[in-house]
């Protein structure tokens, strides 16, 4: 009885099967992949036991068109990895150009070109976390051989995580995206209004020099 509402085409054989590709897409965009085997073998454990013999007359009816989409469904995995992959280099550049921009408005006018350079690279460590997914917050160039594992199941799941990346919301990182891409015009914009403002205002040289003379003052 049971078993026969889960019939091959009966309506709960497809509210298990959507129920499982929800399940499929949230544990593909947490990037568990032990999670994604799993869910796989429960939706061909499901297809099987709702109807072995029906399920193989439909491939062997329909079997050229399913020897016809797998090089297809490889193009496509193949076209969104290396997609998903650029994103994640972008994101990484973005938070590096943040954290160089911090790090220039510190003064390093006392110390060496390999003082500095040391410093940014102490900064640039403490900031860097790149895990092997695409949440990581990388601050320094991701390396594929660290990503292996994350690029693979961007292929092999490829219509769960775009499904999922076009529920997140797509215009706000469109915007998003535009704005970081924008934000050095914008600055300019600021810098160029305030110009003659800025005047009555220490230079880092006169700062240092003012700072300086307060140390005097006080021996």
């Amino acid at each position: 009885m049971i078993l026969s509402l889960f019939a091959f085409g009966a309506v709960g054989f497809w509210i298990a099967l959507i129920v499982l590709w929800v399940i499929m897409t949230f544990v593909v965009e947490m990037e568990k992949g032990w999670g994604a085997t799993l869910t796989m073998g429960a939706a061909v454990g499901l297809v099987l036991l709702a109807g072995r013999s029906d399920v193989l007359n439909f491939f062997t009816s329909h079997w050229v068109w399913f020897l016809a989409a797998i090089p297809v469904y490889v193009a496509a995995g193949t076209g969104w990895g290396i997609g998903k992959w650029k994103w994640l280099v972008v994101k990484a550049r973005m938070k590096y150009d943040e954290l160089r921009e911090d790090f220039e408005q510190l003064d390093h006018a006392d110390e060496s070109a390999l003082d500095v350079k040391a410093s940014w690279e102490t900064k640039l460590a403490n900031a860097h976390i790149c895990h092997t997914t695409s949440h990581c917050r990388c601050a320094r160039r991701p390396l594929v051989r660290q990503h292996k594992a994350l690029i693979l199941m961007w292929m092999c799941c490829w219509p769960w995580s775009m499904v999922w990346t076009l529920l997140k919301d797509p215009v706000r990182e469109v915007f998003r995206y535009i704005r970081d891409m924008t934000s050095a015009l914008m600055d300019s914009m600021s810098k160029k209004t305030f110009a003659s403002a800025e005047v009555h205002l220490m230079t880092p040289e006169e700062k240092k020099q003012y700072e300086n003379q307060q140390a005097a003052r006080h021996r």
